[in-house]
Formats: C-alpha cells, structure tokens, sequence
C-alpha cells in the first residue's frame, strides 16, 4: 500500500501544523505527544510512544489488506504483533540484524556462477551488440 508523502509548509513563525486528518490516520488523540527526529536535511516523525496506540494505527492502515489484523496476528517469526510491539528497542533492533545476518548467511552458501555471454535477462527482449576486441561494433553474419 503506497502511500504519497504529505507535504507540509512552516507557518510564518516556523511552526508546522499537522493536518487533523493525517493525526487521526495515526492514531493521534488531543495532547499527545509524538517524536520528532532531527537529522541532516530532514525531520522524521516518529508515531507516539505507546506501542497499543501504533498497533491500533498499523492496523487500521492495514485493515484492507490482510482483513482482521489484531494484536494476536502471527508474524512469520511467530511472535504476535502486540508480543513484538512490547519489545525494547534494542531488542526489536536485534531481532533485524538477525535476520538481515541469516539472509546474509543463506545468500554466501549459494555459489556464484558465470553467466554465458549469450545470457538475456527477464524484461530485455535483445542481447547486447557484440564488440570487436578493437572497440568497434561487430558486423552481423547472416548466422546472427
């Protein structure tokens, strides 16, 4: 579900309003406090802290997509979302650098193979023109 980014403007004295309707959308309710992470040429909003309030807002995003998402839907790792939505920081960090390290993992024991030079890729519908050891473009023979 792509979604387009929402484009703000700072008001005259530098602030900047969220819209009622996109606060809503993430599960923001009246004096709530949210995140606001300051990085290099950008400012990312971080959803509020509690993580039933993101629960309730993933799963509303997510509603049509995957029908009755709850906090006991079952993620491929087996924990429910409401289960990895209690983890720390540092452990839901962990359990990403797990898996990127396992796929990493699975990846190294495949064994690299050289590709013929007739070799054509899914989606281009000719070879690349030969070229003599010269630099210059090959003639076609009527075998070609």
């Amino acid at each position: 579900m792509a979604q387009e980014p929402i484009r703000l403007r700072a008001e005259a004295d530098g602030s900047i309003r969220i819209p009622a309707e996109v606060a809503r959308q993430v599960g923001m309710r009246e004096n709530q406090e949210v995140l606001l992470q300051v990085g290099a040429s950008r400012l990312t909003l971080l959803s509020p802290s509690d993580p039933r309030a993101r629960l309730e807002a993933f799963t509303r995003r997510v509603k049509g997509e995957l029908g009755d998402v709850d906090s006991s839907y079952r993620m491929s790792d087996g924990r429910t979302v409401e289960e990895y939505l209690a983890l720390s920081e540092e452990q839901r960090t962990a359990l990403w650098e797990e898996a990127f390290r396992e796929a990493m993992d699975e990846l190294a024991k495949e064994p690299e193979r050289d590709a013929s030079a007739d070799y054509v890729s899914a989606g281009q519908r000719h070879r690349a023109r030969r070229v003599r050891s010269d630099g210059a473009p090959r003639r076609r023979s009527p075998a070609d």
